[in-house]
């Protein structure tokens, strides 16, 4: 069977530090042998000064080679582990295709509550959904959750900042605003539903809107619309997306892009 890297290791270092040794032991000889002996004849005669000589370049070379290999051992060991725990880190990623299916669900029926009369009425009312897919690699993300965090109209801020809770489809379902993101499972994150009579409603949590502009206004003009979504766990670093919406007022000439 081939030898794995890992036991290759070993008999590379030794290589090495025998390589540098002698490259090392050669520039030794050329600049200080004469030197050396010259300066320890008169303490120790020629031969005592030859053999002081040889033996010092043999070991000095020998030392300074694996105090060398083993720093650049450190060195690459540090980096590598660092670049091993980064690949290990589990990491979040938001997508948006017209073609996936998750992430358009046209002929949808969306439910919400309004006041008539004084009384809160369930309304129903056809639509096309759109929602932006969520994916995990690795191993599974708990906790997840999504806010879309701002929102323009033609590189103008409607708002930003504000932070509104989206919802993990289903909706109805108790881990909606704490989604588990499992590795090769993906989950859909609920974003805009445009309805049958041509309106566009945030399908935030409770449908909930920003504080600074009325909830009416936000898609009362055509134009190109930005939404900023970013989501987010306890487990890893935020994931985030900006999806385009060209709107010009009706259901059916609605195109969303993200980038």
């Amino acid at each position: 069977m081939q030898p794995s890297r890992s036991e290759n290791f070993p008999l590379v270092i030794i290589i090495a530090i025998v390589a540098l040794s002698y490259a090392l032991h050669t520039v030794f000889d050329i600049f200080f042998e004469e030197w050396i002996k010259s300066q320890l004849e008169d303490h120790f005669g020629l031969t005592g000064a030859e053999m002081i000589e040889r033996f010092g370049s043999l070991i000095v070379p020998g030392c300074f080679a694996i105090a060398v290999i083993w720093f650049i051992y450190l060195y690459i060991k540090r980096d590598f582990a660092a670049e091993l725990a980064e690949l290990k880190t589990p990491k979040l990623k938001c997508s948006f295709r017209m073609e996936d299916g998750g992430c358009v669900r046209p002929n949808s029926v969306i439910e919400f509550l309004a006041p008539r009369n004084g009384v809160m009425i369930k309304n129903r009312i056809g639509c096309d959904y759109y929602r932006v897919r969520v994916d995990s690699d690795l191993v599974s993300v708990h906790n997840t959750s999504g806010h879309l965090v701002s929102l323009k109209r033609d590189g103008e801020y409607l708002f930003n900042g504000e932070n509104l809770p989206l919802t993990f489809a289903p909706a109805e379902h108790p881990d909606t605003m704490a989604k588990t993101i499992k590795n090769g499972l993906q989950e859909y994150l609920d974003l805009c539903a445009v309805t049958e009579d041509d309106n566009i409603i945030l399908t935030t949590k409770n449908f909930a809107g920003p504080s600074s502009i009325p909830f009416v206004e936000l898609f009362s003009k055509n134009g190109k619309y930005t939404f900023k979504v970013i989501v987010s766990s306890p487990d890893t670093a935020a994931s985030w997306i900006d999806i385009d919406l060209e709107w010009s007022g009706q259901r059916t000439t609605a195109k969303f892009k993200s980038h």
